[in-house]
């Protein structure tokens, strides 16, 4: 028993501590630091994963619960999608933003750990999260996302003023998304007493529900309609920009986070535009990261950054060109230089993490039979750097049962694994 309230302690403490990341100026450090708290998460989830099915239930329950709570401790947008974190620009008012390197980090967590938890409501969050990325992405007027938008509270995408919802919303949805946002009990009856409102959900739909009585049938329907309501406002948003402090490592992780989108969320046929768009997007991105390699001005921590984020791009859009140049930038670094001047664990280790992914991903390509791999001295640099923990799945495309092999795949919890359809 003592050993069970020690691990549930420690995965308390760590999603805790993901929640305060948020408040770190550093994005480098905000990076490292969120890598290291998910090894601890990941590593205990997948204790948990190894477990009999008919292994007792509690255990997941209660994880399923922290998560949740983490979920709701957060303020995610649950319109238009995102996780809003306040921000003092110009050090004159507090204003607000959703974080490309935060959001891109927390997606991705969120989506993974849902493969076990089975919640809905953190997959549901992560795919609005992709959705906001994905907008940024398609609104932004260059090739890398360089600036952060930021505002003041009342031109966020989920604020309203009391009038707008008064007008908007009947007795009952109004009861329904006060039980939705508030965060006590004795707070529903003056929830809406203050003259500007930011939406975010404090509970689950099911948990509302149950507060206000209301059957969850009810209440399903209700809240689709609250949303409709709810974005059919319009308004002129007055919006101001800074720019991102990593821009390299924000759109690396930001094409990590979206390829895992993509490579997870089902795209059913009558969404193929949608899919299309979403990748588009990504494309671009990709290339235009590919393109800072080809220019050779970059160092070799931003290149091994870039090569990681690829790999997961290849999973959604698997090129043997793009694969070949890949290779070949892996092949101009020098691993031991790379790797022997950071004495610092917290610097170091993300690197050797890096490293042995893509040391994985060069051991499995020579080793497959689908794919006809150059000669090069990459596994042998590499072999040091090999992480036994990364599985790398090669499937053919044309494989007749490659559909049942990706949703079993993509069912399972794994969050060391990448999966090529060559």
């Amino acid at each position: 028993m003592s050993d069970e309230n020690s691990t549930n302690s420690e995965f308390v403490a760590s999603l805790t501590a993901i929640a305060n990341l948020p408040q770190l100026n550093c994005s480098e450090t905000i990076a490292q630091q969120f890598h290291q708290i998910t090894e601890t998460v990941y590593q205990q989830l997948l204790v948990l994963s190894e477990q009999s099915i008919f292994a007792p239930s509690e255990q997941i329950a209660l994880f399923r619960k922290h998560f949740l709570n983490l979920l709701y401790q957060l303020d995610f947008d649950p319109l238009y999608g995102g996780l809003l974190v306040e921000c003092s620009q110009q050090n004159i008012e507090l204003n607000y933003e959703k974080p490309i390197l935060v959001n891109s980090l927390i997606a991705e967590l969120l989506l993974l750990s849902d493969r076990l938890l089975y919640t809905g409501e953190l997959t549901q969050t992560a795919k609005l999260v992709n959705q906001h990325l994905h907008h940024q992405l398609q609104i932004n007027q260059e090739k890398l996302l360089k600036f952060q938008v930021y505002s003041a509270k009342e031109y966020c995408d989920n604020a309203f003023q009391r009038a707008q919802l008064e007008e908007l919303l009947d007795s009952q949805e109004s009861l329904l998304l006060s039980a939705l946002i508030v965060d006590h009990h004795s707070a529903l009856e003056t929830v809406f007493n203050d003259e500007m409102i930011i939406i975010f959900y404090n509970r689950s739909l099911l948990e509302a529900a149950s507060l206000i009585n209301m059957p969850i049938k009810q209440a399903q329907i209700l809240e689709h309609a609250i949303q409709l309501k709810l974005k059919s406002v319009t308004f002129n948003k007055q919006t101001l920009t800074r720019k991102i402090d990593e821009v390299i490592l924000t759109n690396c992780l930001l094409l990590q986070s979206l390829s895992s989108g993509i490579f997870y969320f089902d795209h059913p046929t009558d969404r193929s535009h949608e899919h299309s768009s979403w990748q588009g997007n990504v494309d671009k991105l990709f290339d235009a990261l590919m393109s800072l390699l080809d220019d050779n001005q970059l160092s070799a921590k931003e290149s091994v950054a870039i090569m990681l984020a690829a790999c997961y791009y290849l999973q959604t859009n698997f090129s043997r060109t793009n694969l070949k140049k890949l290779l070949q930038h892996l092949n101009q670094i020098n691993f031991a230089e790379l790797v022997q001047p950071l004495n610092q664990e917290l610097e170091n280790k993300p690197i050797l993490q890096q490293l042995g992914v893509l040391a994985s991903v060069v051991s499995a390509i020579n080793q497959s039979v689908h794919i006809d791999a150059e000669e090069n001295h990459l596994a042998h640099s590499l072999a040091d750097y090999l992480d036994d923990r990364w599985s790398i799945e090669i499937l053919q495309k044309q494989a007749v049962q490659l559909d049942h092999q990706l949703v079993q795949l993509k069912s399972q919890f794994n969050p060391y694994r990448l999966v090529f359809c060559v």
